[in-house]
C-alpha cells in the first residue's frame, strides 16, 4: 500500500508540474493579449484626438481667413482716396489783423503756449498750439495766421502803506 500512495504522490506532483507548465504560457499569452488590447485602445484614443485636432485646425484656418478678409475690407474702406477738388468760385481773401503773425506752414511755432489762430476759411479759434495741425494742405482749416495769447497774470495784492508816527521827545 505504501507504493500506491507513493505512486499517487509522484503522479500528483507530476500533474501539478505539468499543469503549471501548461498554464504558464497561457498566463503569458493573456498578459500579451491584454497589452495588445490596451495598445489598441490607446491607438483608437489617439486617432480620436487627432480627429479633434484636425477639426480645431480647420476652424482656426476658417477664422484666420475670415480675419484676413475683414482686414482687407477694412483697408479698402479706410484707405485714403484720391479726391480732386475743383473750386467753383475763388476763395475769399482773409485779411490778417494787426497783432497776428502770418503763417505759411511748417513746424509748430508756439509749442505748449495758448494761441489764437485764423483759418483759411476766415474762422478764428483759441487753444493750446499743440492741438492744431500747423502744416499746409490747401484745406479750409489750414492756419494762415496766429498770435500767442499771454497767460493771464494773477493780480498782485498791494501792500498797505503803514505810516509810522514819530514820537517827539
Amino acid at each position: 500500500m505504501n507504493i500506491e500512495i507513493w505512486q499517487l504522490v509522484v503522479f500528483g506532483v507530476t500533474c501539478i508540474g505539468i499543469g503549471a507548465l501548461l498554464a504558464w504560457p497561457r498566463s503569458r499569452n493573456s498578459e500579451e493579449d491584454s497589452l495588445r488590447e490596451l495598445i489598441g485602445q490607446q491607438r483608437v484614443e489617439i486617432s480620436e484626438k487627432q480627429e479633434e485636432i484636425d477639426k480645431l485646425e480647420q476652424i482656426c484656418r476658417e477664422r484666420f481667413y475670415k480675419i484676413c478678409d475683414l482686414e482687407t475690407r477694412l483697408a479698402e474702406v479706410t484707405a485714403p482716396k484720391i479726391v480732386t477738388i475743383t473750386k467753383s468760385s475763388p476763395a475769399k481773401e482773409v485779411k490778417i489783423p494787426r497783432g497776428y503773425n502770418k503763417w505759411d506752414g511748417g513746424e509748430n511755432p508756439a509749442a505748449n503756449k495758448t494761441v489764437e489762430v485764423i483759418f483759411r476759411n476766415g474762422d478764428k479759434s483759441r487753444d493750446i498750439a499743440s492741438g492744431w495741425r500747423w502744416s499746409k494742405m490747401s484745406l479750409p482749416r489750414d492756419i494762415i495766421a496766429y498770435k500767442v495769447i499771454a497767460p493771464k497774470k494773477k493780480p498782485v495784492a498791494k501792500k498797505k502803506a503803514t505810516v509810522k508816527k514819530r514820537v517827539k521827545k
